[in-house]
């Protein structure tokens, strides 16, 4: 999830040069199609984003300078196992 942001040039330094090392790794590897990364997304749009993930098998990744309390890693954790909590529980029960 590359975050809200605006055009690469108005960036930060720093910012703008993540976001430029993750493009150039996406076209370096050619995973057009394979990797999503909005260039908006509202408060509410972040569960949608992770049950995707989970939906298509894929790979949550928050590329950030520094996370220091590790929210991210929470969030997908409370939202995925729950999700996943119960599924397994319905293949159980068939």
């Amino acid at each position: 999830m590359q975050g809200n942001r605006e055009l690469i040039d108005s960036m930060a330094g720093g910012s703008a040069k993540v976001l430029t090392q993750v493009l150039k790794l996406i076209d370096n590897h050619d995973l057009y199609g394979s990797v999503a990364y909005p260039k908006r997304h509202t408060q509410k749009d972040i569960s949608d984003i992770y049950r995707l993930c989970l939906a298509t098998h894929g790979v949550f990744t928050n590329v950030a300078l520094q996370e220091p309390f590790g929210l991210t890693v929470i969030e997908v954790s409370a939202r995925a196992n729950s999700n996943h909590s119960k599924t397994n529980d319905r293949k159980q029960r068939s």
